[in-house]
Formats: C-alpha cells, sequence, structure tokens
C-alpha cells in the first residue's frame, strides 16, 4: 500500500494513506487536502484510484503539477515519486507497517444491532469521503479529527 508524506508545506509533517477512491488537493477548504500558497490552485490536482493503481490528475492548475521535476497532466504514482504543486512538497512510499494495526469499533447510538470495525493505525472523523468514519452533520468539518496510534499511545488530533 503507498502512503504519501507531506514534506514542504502548510500540511508538513502528516502523512496520507493512498486508500480512498479520490481525493482532491487544493486551496479551496472543500479540498479534500488544503494546500496552502499562492502557487496552488484553488483545486490543483486529484488523486484517484483506478483498478489496483493511483493516478494523480493535474486539474488544470495555473502552474502544473510537478512528479519527479517533469510537469504532468496525469501519472501513475508509484513509491519513491516526488510530486510539487506550489510550495508544498510530498513523496509517495511504500506503507510500512510497525506492529498490528488498531482495530477500532464504532457503535452509532442510533443503530443498536450494527457496527462498523475500522483496523488501521490512523483514522479521519468527517463529512468527507476520504474519511474511514463518516459523520454527516452540518456540525461535523469536512474532516474533523484524526485517531492515531502511536508507539507512545492512541492520539486525537482536532483536524
Amino acid at each position: 500500500m503507498l502512503e504519501l508524506i507531506f514534506l514542504e508545506g502548510n500540511q508538513r509533517g502528516h502523512t496520507a494513506r493512498l486508500n480512498f477512491e479520490r481525493a482532491w488537493f487544493g486551496r479551496q477548504p472543500t479540498c479534500d487536502f488544503v494546500l496552502e500558497g499562492d502557487d496552488t490552485s484553488r483545486v490543483h490536482f486529484a488523486i484517484e484510484k483506478r483498478g489496483a493503481d493511483y493516478f494523480l490528475v493535474d486539474n488544470h492548475s495555473k502552474n502544473g503539477t510537478v512528479v519527479n521535476g517533469t510537469r504532468v497532466d496525469q501519472i501513475a504514482l508509484k513509491a519513491g515519486d516526488d510530486i510539487v504543486a506550489g510550495n508544498n512538497r510530498m513523496q509517495v512510499r511504500e506503507f510500512a507497517s510497525f506492529g498490528h494495526l488498531f482495530r477500532f469499533v464504532i457503535q452509532r447510538a442510533s443503530d443498536e444491532n450494527g457496527s462498523q470495525v475500522v483496523v488501521e493505525d490512523n483514522i479521519l472523523l468527517g463529512r468527507k469521503s476520504i474519511c474511514q468514519v463518516q459523520l454527516n452533520d452540518p456540525a461535523v468539518a469536512a474532516v474533523h479529527a484524526e485517531i492515531e496510534k502511536r508507539v507512545d499511545g492512541i492520539w486525537v488530533t482536532d483536524k
């Protein structure tokens, strides 16, 4: 499995596992991943799943999207790829699991008979389709919170 590591820009230090069907990247607050910077378009590019592969597709951005030093319209992503959009730089790498993944069980108060099990080290909660736990309420942000298993415990981060 691949993941995206944010190396430069406002998302620096964050990671995103490529386990979604499509995610949008750009300045616009409705993007799945909001990237800051004047050289970043409102909706700069998307990463989408096609079969077993993930493709980066530039959204006709003004300054373009650069992968491994070359401006691209679309490209299949692989481990080691370096992506630049404005002042944001990301790298694609193989996801390395450290130990067992966290098993998170969700029981909704409104559903006595069903539950949802998410087996991940990193869980996003919110309204967006990239969130493993979707909470469809106007009071919930697009990506509201993240639950992350780390070596030193379980962390909850307000997004």
